[in-house]
């Protein structure tokens, strides 16, 4: 009985798929915001956070910055920003409550964010959002030398703009393998011609560290899709 049941879900989304056509965000240059709750547990520690993260895309030079206001369970607020280089291979984060800097190169494994659904991905179905807006869900798992998980994302059947995602899995950070779940909406989708002054660093950067800064990771996830 397992077995038929397994196999009818494998046949179920492979049909479903099938009848879906995978899209493609068209936009080059770009800032949305969103909205995240994120849970993270390791060594038998468990913190929950709040996120309101502004995203700058440019997929031009393959530069990503995220700014985040993260919302803690102790009562604590953090303010961090990362700037990812794929061009350079380098991350940038910065702690805006201690004004330290970072410069690491990139993890191995670490994927520049999507802007196609992937291959692997299986339609799950279309749904109505208020207002009448038709959007469509993905599922599919994501695993690299940095992350082991499953991912469903929303986008809206015009534009593919993406509406949510959540992820439940791993992440390995700084060698520490730690369990996440996480769910995120996004909004203010907007169009940009001109991102320069989105990857400035600020003045206090001119001297930056070259090891981990505790806690300017912490709260900013890796990127599943944009």
């Amino acid at each position: 009985m397992t077995r038929f049941f397994t196999c009818f879900v494998v046949l179920c989304l492979v049909v479903c798929s099938a009848a879906q056509d995978k899209c493609c965000l068209k936009e080059n240059m770009f800032a949305i915001t969103s909205g995240s709750l994120l849970g993270l547990h390791a060594d038998m520690e468990f913190s929950a956070s709040s996120q309101e993260i502004f995203s700058v895309v440019d997929y031009t030079t393959s530069r990503f910055m995220y700014n985040s206001t993260a919302y803690t369970s102790d009562n604590n607020v953090s303010y961090t920003m990362v700037i990812d280089d794929f061009e350079q291979k380098v991350e940038w984060n910065i702690d805006f409550n201690t004004k330290k800097c970072q410069k690491v190169p990139f993890p191995e494994g670490k994927q520049m964010p999507v802007r196609c659904v992937p291959d692997n991905a299986n339609f799950v179905k279309q749904v109505t959002y208020s207002g009448g807006t038709l959007v469509n869900m993905w599922y599919y798992p994501i695993k690299s030398p940095i992350q082991d998980g499953q991912v469903v994302i929303t986008l809206t059947d015009k534009g593919c703009l993406p509406a949510g995602t959540s992820y439940v899995g791993k992440i390995t950070n700084s060698g520490q393998e730690v369990d996440i779940m996480d769910t995120m909406g996004y909004y203010d989708f907007t169009p940009l011609t001109d991102v320069s002054k989105y990857f400035k660093l600020p003045s206090f950067c001119g001297s930056y560290e070259t090891k981990p800064i505790d806690g300017a990771r912490r709260f900013l996830k890796h990127r599943y899709f944009i």
